[in-house]
């Protein structure tokens, strides 16, 4: 970053180097020329009103002129071919016009009258040699110091009485060669100035802005290696204060994932080997002792083995479901008849075990749906709900129809328990595939106890909102919402 603060002023500083020469140095001749020729023609211009009008100021414009703009004047006017001189201000030492004859201004008089009434001409002369008037292009000096570019300009007036008049302008258009090694001399200083100015910025940004940077890259670096207490500082900037806050969020979350991840797998770990060492158990009392051999024992076995596959299943299900790779195939579909049917797999636990799962709806509504995705939804949060219901073993499932103000329908499934609820601080997070409510790992009564993670992925991918309601004490009521095919 330094090397392209240094390259990037460096090039700005060659960049307004360059401009400051080519007008500086180069222009200078031709910019001082465009100048003094605009104040030229702006003299002229107000002159030739004062004359035409026959204004009593003319005099003291003409003093005042010459002075302000540096500019040699001379007023004539012409009568039957003679020139009679009116008003005359000479401020320039070698004037072309303060020598000129009588030969000379009726030539100035002839090019005029041949332009149109308005001559122009630039002339080099010597700065220490008087104007020959016979020799117009004066350009054999000692040397460059003693040059001159010197501007004539005549133009014949009628004036609003009939008088006829011409006006002379001189003035000189370039700058003498000692101004421009003056200008030069100038110049230097400002390049150096420039580089030591360009790089002292260069070294004191690099420095403010590279170093909240560098620090920033080392915390990466212990973040990389899996400190998540490192602290990013952003340095007062705007844009670096932003990044360091996402990055601290970010270690924040890694470090929130990092320990949720490491429960995980001690949960998965205590629910693997749970049913592991009860089929060793079992299956270890019937080989040394015959009868053992029971039915009951084998059912035993079958069953943890059956657990077994559930949670092998339902981590797969999830690992497919946020990797995209589980098909997602909707099709119309009986919503009331596909809760009836999960309900009817509890039969047996409710009479072996008194637990109550009530349905209650109105009519049967049809939905777009994934018919296996949907029974997984029910089965999930009808399992969370049995392994957290209160002392009354109850579990509800509801149904009911809502109409917003545009008359769209929409089905909403809510299932209710009446356990010890759930802080309203933990509600957001009940649904993190890591969360696990309470902190002392318990086995479940039913499911495997990663449900509300896969029951969040599926809703996600039919488009459905859901949500969690709950009173600590009360219980929890989870629900969601689909959109409403048909009704009857």
């Amino acid at each position: 970053m330094s090397l392209k603060i240094l390259m990037c002023l460096g090039f700005f500083t060659i960049l307004i180097v360059t401009m400051l020469w080519v007008i500086q140095v180069l222009m200078s001749d031709t910019l001082y020329a465009t100048v003094k020729q605009r104040e030229v023609d702006s003299v002229s211009k107000s002159l030739e009103n004062l004359i035409k009008n026959d204004s009593e100021e003319l005099a003291e414009k003409v003093d005042e002129f010459a002075e302000d703009y540096n500019i040699c004047i001379k007023l004539y006017s012409v009568e039957d071919g003679a020139f009679v001189e009116e008003y005359s201000a000479i401020v320039l030492v070698n004037s072309m016009i303060s020598n000129a004859n009588e030969e000379n201004l009726k030539h100035f008089y002839e090019q005029a009258k041949k332009s149109g009434g308005e001559y122009r001409n630039r002339i080099t002369l010597n700065l220490f040699e008087a104007y020959d008037p016979n020799r117009p292009n004066n350009s054999v000096p000692l040397n460059d110091d003693e040059l001159m570019v010197v501007s004539l300009h005549v133009k014949i007036i009628q004036a609003n009485d009939g008088q006829e008049h011409m006006l002379l302008l001189n003035s000189v258009v370039t700058p003498l060669e000692t101004a421009k090694k003056t200008i030069f001399a100038q110049f230097s200083y400002i390049i150096v100035f420039l580089i030591f100015a360009a790089l002292g910025m260069a070294v004191m940004l690099s420095t403010l802005i590279s170093k909240p940077l560098k620090g920033m890259n080392e915390s990466a670096k212990r973040l990389a290696a899996g400190d998540y207490n490192v602290d990013f500082d952003g340095g007062g900037y705007r844009e670096i204060d932003e990044l360091s806050d996402t990055l601290n969020y970010a270690a924040r979350e890694l470090s929130k994932n990092d320990n949720l991840q490491k429960e995980l797998i001690a949960n998965i770990s205590h629910d693997l080997r749970t049913p592991l060492t009860m089929i060793k158990g079992y299956g270890e009392l019937m080989r040394d002792i015959p009868s053992e051999n029971t039915p009951e024992n084998l059912q035993a076995i079958i069953d943890e083995t059956e657990r077994l596959s559930e949670l092998v299943n339902d981590l797969l299900d999830l690992s497919k479901l946020e990797s995209g790779a589980k098909p997602f195939e909707p099709n119309e579909l009986d919503l009331t008849e596909t809760i009836l049917k999960a309900i009817s797999r509890y039969d047996k636990m409710k009479s072996a075990q008194g637990y109550i799962v009530n349905f209650e709806y109105d009519c049967n509504v049809k939905v777009s749906a994934d018919r296996t995705m949907l029974l997984q939804i029910l089965y999930n949060l009808i399992n969370n709900a049995i392994n957290y219901c209160g002392e009354d073993l109850y579990v509800g499932v509801k149904q009911e129809i809502k109409t917003d103000s545009l008359g769209n329908k929409t089905v909403r499934i809510s299932v209710i328990d009446h356990g010890d609820g759930i802080e309203a601080d933990k509600l957001p997070l009940i649904w993190d595939r890591y969360y696990k409510l309470d902190t002392v790992h318990r086995r479940a009564t039913v499911g495997t106890g990663i449900g509300l993670s896969i029951v969040k992925n599926l809703l996600i991918k039919h488009g459905a909102s859901y949500g969690v309601e709950s009173c600590v004490g009360e219980g929890s009521t989870f629900w969601f919402e689909l959109p409403v095919i048909n009704e009857h």
